[in-house]
């Protein structure tokens, strides 16, 4: 029944449509920023961890979780200066093993930022669409409010000119249709994107994903 009154609220309010669609995308967008945040977070760790892990016999009780997390804390940061001074020491298959996988982690972090940059750009503009949607609604209570006044003089005189361009709302409406359709279409492809990389290999896959989202980027002005 509730839904059945919100419809009813649509088709009375041809803007509310217009305005539900716009802060449905909008809350995707902000969550799917909150998502990639946590994300990069995650896959920062599991690089991180897999160089203690590879490394462990190197780092003093790695094995226990205060020391792992203390030594995690620099390992990145210092894993080209891990591998110099380990080099020799270490199972070759295991060093090269490491190696894949912290490039694959790495990937998929400049993968997500890329993504993040994207939803930053989506966000920001259909907060823009926003507020041109609240000067737009104002000026149609404008507009509406001096059709009253042209009509009651209408009625008393038919000859009355009016000034009123009525065109103009449509027009308003319509652009902002066409911007808020536009975003639409990026979220929509960014889900397409996913979907199709999802059964690539992390190491290759990240970076051919990565660069199909800066393209989307770079048009998204």
């Amino acid at each position: 029944m509730g839904w059945n009154l919100f419809k009813k609220d649509e088709e009375e309010d041809p803007n509310l449509e217009l305005e539900n669609r716009m802060n449905a995308s909008l809350q995707k967008a902000r969550q799917d920023k909150r998502q990639a945040e946590s994300t990069i977070k995650q896959l920062d760790n599991y690089a991180r961890d897999a160089i203690i892990d590879s490394y462990s016999t190197f780092f003093e009780n790695a094995k226990y979780s205060y020391y792992k997390d203390k030594h995690k804390k620099t390992a990145l940061e210092e894993y080209q200066n891990i591998k110099e001074k380990y080099k020799g020491k270490i199972d070759t298959e295991v060093a090269a093993q490491c190696d894949r996988i912290v490039e694959g982690y790495m990937n998929q972090i400049e993968l997500t930022k890329s993504k993040m940059a994207l939803y930053d750009k989506i966000v920001s503009q259909y907060e823009n669409l926003k507020q041109k949607m609240i000067k737009a609604k104002e000026q149609d209570k404008r507009r509406t409010e001096l059709n009253e006044h042209e009509d009651r003089l209408k009625k008393m005189d038919e000859s009355t000119e009016h000034i009123t361009d009525t065109f103009m709302k449509t027009n308003e409406l319509e652009d902002i249709k066409n911007e808020i359709e536009f975003r639409e279409e990026y979220l929509n492809q960014l889900e397409k994107l996913s979907l199709e990389f999802d059964d690539k290999d992390n190491y290759s896959g990240a970076l051919a994903y990565k660069e199909e989202v800066d393209k989307m980027l770079e048009k998204l002005d």
